[in-house]
């Protein structure tokens, strides 16, 4: 429900930023979409809170795109290591009333290698190395047509568990991955404009024809 972001992404864009997503885009999403809820048909974990909780953050995750696009920094991976210095302390400071001390403590106490590189990649690989690389594709092309890349998260989430983990590949996983990747690939679509036939001056023949 989190990818959810790229359809937030696309209606703030059509919004605040007048940028409009093409009818391949659209269906392409929309398409894509249907791959995301089919792979969530399986879960029964949650609660409605939960739910809108993480609804919640898949618009907050859309507006910082926006936010992203709208500053356009130079040095996209500069600007991610700065914006990495606030979330810390509200995190921590959070922790403490919903967590406790308590599970702060036994958390450092248990940290072994795996931790410690599960941390690194999560802090150099997907925050920093993945947000500036993402910024600088909203930097560089417009909203709509970076967004639905994001619903590729969870095919490589998937993936992964099954590579690397062993964990099962339904039928009806497998034809969500598919239909994430037909949606992603129909709204890369582009109409190709007719080239005009060869040896002919448009202009000249405008030019010729005109009173």
């Amino acid at each position: 429900m989190l990818q959810g972001q790229a359809v937030f992404t696309v209606l703030f864009a059509a919004v605040l930023l007048r940028e409009r997503a093409r009818r391949a885009q659209i269906v392409g999403m929309v398409i894509a979409s249907m791959g995301i809820v089919l792979a969530g048909l399986g879960s029964t974990a949650g609660t409605v809170a939960g739910f809108l909780l993480v609804v919640g953050a898949a618009a907050c995750w859309g507006l910082s795109n926006i936010a992203m696009r709208k500053a356009a920094p130079p040095d996209t991976f500069r600007f991610m290591v700065w914006v990495s210095v606030v979330p810390p302390i509200p995190l921590a400071l959070l922790s403490v009333p919903f967590e406790g001390w308590d599970a702060d403590l036994r958390a450092l106490q248990h940290l072994n290698l795996g931790g410690v590189g599960a941390a690194l990649y999560v802090a150099w690989g997907a925050t920093l190395f993945g947000f500036a690389a993402w910024g600088y594709l909203l930097r560089t092309y417009d909203a709509p047509t970076v967004a639905p890349f994001s619903l590729l998260v969870p095919v490589f989430g998937l993936a992964a568990a099954w590579i690397f983990r062993g964990e099962g590949m339904t039928v009806l996983t497998f034809c969500a991955m598919v239909l994430v990747l037909v949606g992603i690939g129909v709204g890369m679509l582009r109409r190709t404009k007719r080239p005009a036939a060869p040896g002919v001056d448009r202009a000249a023949a405008v030019t010729a024809v005109a009173p």
